[in-house]
């Protein structure tokens, strides 16, 4: 298992909060996620074996949340 952290500059409310939570909590290889509207980030502990953090950042992406680099 690995943890990691990304900046997301563009989360703005609580609606950008639950839609971070609910799309990458669907993903398989996810075991929990943390986002946090105040310092814009997420912490995602994922299972590394099953899912890679470009798919995880890609997911994101997809639903109008890119990372910063």
């Amino acid at each position: 298992m690995k943890t990691i952290e990304l900046k997301i500059p563009n989360l703005q409310c609580m609606g950008c909060v639950n839609a971070t939570n609910n799309s990458l909590t669907k993903l398989v290889g996810v075991i929990s996620v943390n986002t946090n509207l105040s310092s814009k980030t997420v912490t995602v502990k994922y299972n590394e074996n099953t899912i890679t953090v470009n798919q995880i950042t890609k997911t994101l992406v997809s639903i109008g949340y890119p990372v910063e680099k």
